[in-house]
């Protein structure tokens, strides 16, 4: 009776010691709201700008397309969905150590003696013999010290740190392609305005030579400047 409260005592001692401690999320401190509190009612109940997603906030169907065609060609974001298939992979293996495990097996042979030798056959024995094996294993560890649960643990963190990753990498490229979109349009209007500018000048300088050719008196220059169409620099 003592040996078997030993044994007893020894087996829930030992199920108790488990590899590592467990994972505890650790505690940040965060503000309670990150939107002004203050605000009145009626844009309290607006729509939050984080809500909506960024083709229905920019409503561009040109941004749009790039950045169709960037998720869908960008060689970073494949590698980082085969990332996260590698990852799952990897999660179920380590959920599968957790069953019991079988193995069988099966064989035949054929085999022929020959009749001419030193030891003639046996009365009753022909030279042909067939043999035929079959047999299976089962094997299941128990996880006493824990080793399969937190691997189990650690394989399913990695997946789903995989997946934020892979999450990531499309935030990126799509922040990216809508800078690099944006920038351009930038650019453009600077080239616009830079060439209405360049406009002005010529015309300045037309309507210089105009009051040169034909006299700076002041009907000469009401004349020559209802004859020079206005220009708009920019809105």
């Amino acid at each position: 009776m003592n040996r078997l409260v030993i044994v007893i005592a020894a087996s829930v001692s030992a199920a108790s010691c488990v590899l590592g401690p467990n994972y505890r999320r650790p505690a940040v401190a965060v503000p309670a709201a990150f939107r002004d509190t203050t605000a009145t009612t009626a844009q309290a109940s607006s729509r939050s700008l984080t809500d909506l997603s960024w083709f229905d906030l920019f409503k561009d169907d040109t941004l749009t397309e790039l950045v169709r065609v960037a998720l869908a060609q960008n060689f970073d974001l494949r590698i980082a969905a085969e990332r996260v298939l590698q990852a799952r992979e990897r999660f179920g293996i380590a959920r599968a150590d957790r069953l019991p495990f079988v193995v069988g097996s099966a064989g035949a042979s054929e085999n022929r003696v020959s009749e001419v030798g030193a030891r003639p056959l046996p009365p009753g024995f022909g030279p042909d013999i067939s043999d035929f094996q079959a047999g299976f294993a089962l094997a299941w560890e128990l996880d006493v010290w824990g080793r399969i649960r937190r691997l189990n643990e650690a394989a399913r963190a990695q997946y789903l740190a995989t997946e934020e990753a892979r999450r990531a990498v499309i935030t990126t490229l799509i922040a990216d392609v809508t800078d690099a979109y944006f920038s351009l349009q930038t650019l453009d209007r600077q080239l616009a305005i830079a060439q209405r500018t360049r406009d002005v000048a010529a015309d300045g300088l037309r309507l210089t030579q105009l009051r040169r050719e034909r006299g700076a008196n002041e009907l000469g220059q009401r004349v020559v400047l209802e004859q020079i169409e206005p220009v708009q620099v920019c809105q």
